[in-house]
């Protein structure tokens, strides 16, 4: 800086002197004391990174304020034993909490950024639970975690099963295995319309053309003959047939409806026209969630009002994956709160609704009419909820990405990451 200072002064010297004789030079005031300098450090933006693996060790994420574990823990560390015993996720160190008794002390041992070390944190009695012990941290599965761009340097993963997803997110598409954290790159761009999964493969309706159903990965095209319907989105699947949302006109009046089509045949299975609501309005299908054993589908009805506008009251039906009503029992009067939203089915006979107050889940058994709730961790931090479809997890989207949680657990799935869209169960049927 010296130096460069020294050649900015011999240039200002030599200007003076090549000026026109006669010409007054004015030099600007020169305040009396110079603001400090300042330097600007701009923060770099966080990368997406997909969390592969079902975990090695406990993530802390908080310590709770005044309690013993603060002299030994502290947000970052990953705690990989408990007296003596390797933990790899979460549910393994609550477990081993559970056990013991208000004062009783446990050893942990620590990874903490470089180096490694063993603490003893005494538990206190639990500021939710009274008469159970916590250590009074918050904690998650520690995971490795996978750049997009690096997934080829993992084990390689070939994602089916009935709870594998297709996960739309860093301007990619995925094929996701939740339950084990295994991710597979499907297509490096997404299609711009309505796409569903089915049978290891992503299908959409293209705009221009709306007869032709299009495979994702492959670019592949195939033409329909729907009839008299006019195919307008994929709206779901189930089994290894695609549900496409379609319409038609009958006299003066418009119908919607649903249309089962073979991908590789483009031919129609079946079709169900939902009819009129009660108010004598059209129903049109904006929801279709199949269950994990892919014999059943919930869709979701809402009134088409004659300007075009949908309300935004559904109505639930349980279709037989034949296109056939399925018989359910509904619950008694009042059971599910008024507003509740069908976030998909927890298991094969059970559909998880979200409450207004988004504090709990519900779950309806569509067999018995019987009404469960389960609590689930971070539940007023998710942007949305995807059962797994096992009868225990969850896929939670936050503003940071995805994480899979149970009543016990959490493990990151995605951290960093833009979520667009989390596909309903199929992929893996076929």
């Amino acid at each position: 800086m010296r130096r460069r200072a020294a050649a900015l002064a011999a240039l200002c010297v030599l200007a003076a002197a090549c000026s026109p004789p006669g010409r007054e030079t004015v030099l600007p005031d020169i305040p009396d004391e110079l603001p400090p300098a300042t330097t600007t450090i701009a923060t770099p933006e966080p990368v997406c990174q997909l969390g592969f693996g079902t975990g090695k060790g406990v993530e802390v994420l908080e310590v709770v304020a005044g309690v013993p574990a603060e002299a030994v823990l502290a947000p970052g560390d990953v705690v990989v034993a408990v007296d003596g015993r390797a933990v790899t996720d979460s549910t393994q160190l609550v477990s081993a909490i559970q056990s013991k008794s208000i004062g009783d002390t446990i050893s942990v041992d620590v990874e903490r950024e470089d180096r490694e070390f063993t603490g003893d944190v005494e538990l206190v009695e639990h500021t939710d639970t009274p008469g159970t012990p916590m250590a009074g941290i918050s904690i998650r599965t520690a995971v490795d975690l996978v750049a997009p761009d690096e997934l080829a340097t993992v084990a390689a993963a070939t994602i089916g099963g009935s709870t594998a997803r297709v996960v739309q997110l860093a301007g990619r598409l995925f094929a996701l295995d939740p339950l084990e954290g295994q991710w597979e790159p499907i297509a490096d761009r997404p299609p711009e319309g309505a796409w569903a999964a089915a049978a290891g493969a992503v299908y959409t309706i293209e705009d221009a053309d709306p007869d032709t159903l299009v495979e994702v990965a492959s670019a592949g095209r195939l033409d329909l003959a729907p009839g008299n319907w006019n195919t307008r989105w994929v709206l779901g699947s189930v089994g290894s047939d695609v549900l496409l949302l379609a319409e038609r006109t009958e006299g003066d009046t418009l119908e919607a409806g649903l249309l089962a089509v073979d991908p590789a045949t483009g031919e129609i299975h079946w079709d169900w026209l939902p009819g009129m609501s009660g108010t004598g309005l059209p129903l049109v299908p904006v929801l279709s969630v199949a269950d994990p054993t892919q014999s059943r589908v919930l869709v979701g009805l809402t009134e088409l009002a004659g300007d075009g506008a949908e309300s935004t009251a559904l109505t639930l039906v349980v279709l037989e994956a034949s296109g056939d009503i399925a018989e359910v029992t509904t619950p008694a009067d009042g059971a599910i709160p008024e507003g509740s939203i069908a976030v998909g089915w927890h298991d094969a006979g059970m559909v998880a609704l979200l409450p207004p107050e988004q504090d709990r889940v519900i779950l309806w058994d569509v067999d018995t009419g019987a009404i469960d709730e389960v609590a689930v961790p971070r539940l007023s931090s998710a942007t949305d909820l995807v059962p797994v479809g096992d009868g225990h997890h969850f896929i939670m989207e936050t503003a940071t990405g995805l994480d899979l949680v149970a009543p016990e657990t959490v493990r990151p799935l995605a951290v960093d990451c833009t979520v667009d869209r989390i596909s309903a169960l199929g992929y893996g049927s076929g």
